[in-house]
């Protein structure tokens, strides 16, 4: 039994329901009252308008018609023989009416509204499908099976931004429309026995329309978003050419001019300055090193994801390998190293932590004056372990105190060796890998103070026994 039979039969059969529920109500008495029936019969014709708005107008004449025929003096049959009589049937008429007509529209209002919930909400599903990055064929076409579910459609075909995807649920279709927008065409058939009214096309033109805009929206933001990237990609990959064009041509070039000196002018070079070439080829190499590491570190800090290995690890100790591994280019400072006892151990990642010393310590030594000292403190407060490294040198502006943890950034302060512009974007992504943040602030009377915050998750609770460790490389 399709669904327009189960309509055609609900007013019939609820005034049906009614009328026998008056009669036993009146105990078998033709003719005891008309209030009770009354109020039974608009009953039915509520139910009926629930349905639909002609179902309720239908019911409204039945009941009228059974009122008269079953209720009034006389016995059965239709009577109106006195004013009275005619004017309770208009009376009764126009008030069921009223109340059908009432409650259909009410009915049909709330139906909209939830039309229109689900619209809004099938957008919103739909855009961050989208902005998610679901294949935009998958999108389609379950757009196309939620608009075929919210309008009773047998089949509904959709068609937007390059791509079309049909849903046809097998039912016997009936009506047929299609709506077109700038960006969108949807083809529907409406199952056998349902209707669309002209309320529910408006709003299935609406959602067209609202689809379309968005399939069009998240295309030219995917778009724009792609551009961006490929900028971001672009502006990286001449800023590691310009800095590696610039800074691997002056060691590469100092070796070179060594070599050739020492193969060209051999036997007429004292051993001194034999010695000096060979010292002058062997710092310029590990100046070249160093930057060639750097460039691969953060490579791979750029290709994967970190993902530290925790272990307990010596804060003083660890220092102390830093330092070592500076090797010449710490050689014209004094680094002077203070761990407290209370600090403890910390549960950080060992080689993390020793390219995060190495290269706050190489950036120090760089730009800090020959023969000043590079102090290296650390203290544990209530959020974390905080490690400082102290240079007396020209300072950071306070603009550019964020934009040296950026990649290629270049410093207006010249120093003895330039840089990679890579050291500090390579600090911060192993420091916050760990947790820690990281950041940069003068050093009173002059300088830079880089502080490094490491969280207290993991780190030794109980003081550790060793004195405050302290020292001081030449």
């Amino acid at each position: 039994m399709n669904n327009v039979v189960v309509r055609a039969l609900i007013p019939p059969l609820a005034i049906a329901a009614s009328t026998a529920i008056a009669l036993a109500v009146n105990a078998g008495q033709l003719v005891p009252g008309r209030l009770v029936p009354g109020l039974l019969l608009l009953v039915a014709v509520v139910i009926s308008a629930l349905v639909s708005r002609t179902a309720g107008i239908l019911a409204a004449v039945g009941s009228t018609v059974v009122l008269n025929l079953f209720f009034f003096e006389g016995g059965v049959g239709l009577s109106l023989n006195t004013q009275d009589e005619v004017v309770t049937v208009a009376v009764y008429l126009a008030a069921a009416l009223v109340v059908g007509t009432l409650v259909a529209r009410n009915r049909e209002a709330r139906a909209q509204l939830e039309l229109a919930e689900r619209e809004a909400r099938l957008r919103i599903e739909v855009g961050n499908q989208l902005l998610a990055g679901e294949p935009l064929g998958d999108v389609v076409s379950a757009s196309a099976r939620s608009v075929s579910e919210m309008f009773g459609l047998a089949r509904c075909t959709l068609t937007t931004a390059g791509e079309a995807a049909t849903h046809d649920t097998g039912q016997p279709g009936g009506e047929t429309l299609s709506i077109t927008t700038e960006e969108a065409t949807i083809d529907a058939v409406v199952a056998n026995g349902n209707t669309l009214s002209p309320a529910s096309e408006r709003t299935l033109a609406s959602l067209t329309s609202g689809l379309g805009t968005v399939f069009a929206r998240t295309g030219l933001e995917r778009a724009a978003a792609s551009s961006r990237v490929d900028a971001e990609v672009n502006r990286a990959r001449a800023a590691f050419f310009a800095a590696a064009g610039h800074n691997l041509r002056t060691p590469l070039t100092t070796v070179g001019a060594s070599v050739a000196a020492l193969l060209d002018s051999g036997d007429q070079l004292t051993a001194r300055q034999q010695q000096e070439l060979l010292e002058t080829m062997r710092e310029e190499t590990s100046r070249l090193e160093r930057m060639v590491a750097k460039v691969l570190d953060q490579s791979t800090i750029r290709g994967t994801r970190l993902e530290p290995d925790l272990e307990p690890v010596d804060l003083a100790g660890m220092v102390q390998v830093a330092i070592s591994r500076l090797g010449p280019l710490g050689s014209r400072h004094r680094i002077e190293l203070s761990v407290p006892a209370e600090v403890g151990p910390l549960w950080l990642d060992v080689t993390m932590l020793e390219q995060i010393l190495l290269n706050l310590l190489e950036n120090a030594v760089r730009f800090a004056p020959g023969g000043s000292t590079i102090a290296v403190t650390s203290q544990r407060r209530a959020d974390g372990i905080e490690l400082r490294v102290v240079d007396t040198g020209p300072g950071v502006d306070e603009a550019e105190r964020d934009a040296i943890f950026e990649e290629f950034h270049r410093s207006p302060v010249r120093t003895e060796g330039e840089g990679s512009g890579l050291g500090l974007a390579i600090v911060r992504a192993l420091v916050e890998a760990q947790g820690g943040r990281v950041h940069c602030e003068p050093t009173p009377g002059g300088g830079a103070t880089f502080v490094v915050l490491f969280p207290l998750t993991g780190a030794g609770s109980e003081p550790a026994s060793q004195p405050t460790q302290t020292g001081e490389t030449p």
